[in-house]
């Protein structure tokens, strides 16, 4: 029976890996933005669409931008479990 290695990663390791990781590719654009200028932002692209009577693009955008927003927040955790466990 062959030995099973166990490799072991110091923090520093993991955190690289897990910043390195292809699923945390959309959030890097935004990584040098503030989260607050980012909200903001959004919201007023979206009160302007609503203003011009794009209701449905504004809409969309909101949609998106909600969707981002949960995938920011859950994907780091899930990579990091993903990178761990190897």
């Amino acid at each position: 029976m062959v030995p099973s290695r166990q490799i072991t990663l110091t923090p520093e390791e993991i955190d690289a890996r897990v910043r390195s990781h292809w699923l945390l590719l959309p959030l890097r654009p935004f990584a040098r933005i503030n989260w607050i200028v980012l909200w903001i932002g959004s919201i007023a692209v979206v009160l302007f669409l609503q203003r011009l009577g794009m209701r449905q693009l504004a809409g969309i955008i909101a949609a998106v931008y909600l969707v981002y927003c949960l995938y920011a927040w859950i994907m780091p955790s899930v990579v990091r479990r993903m990178v761990v466990r190897r």
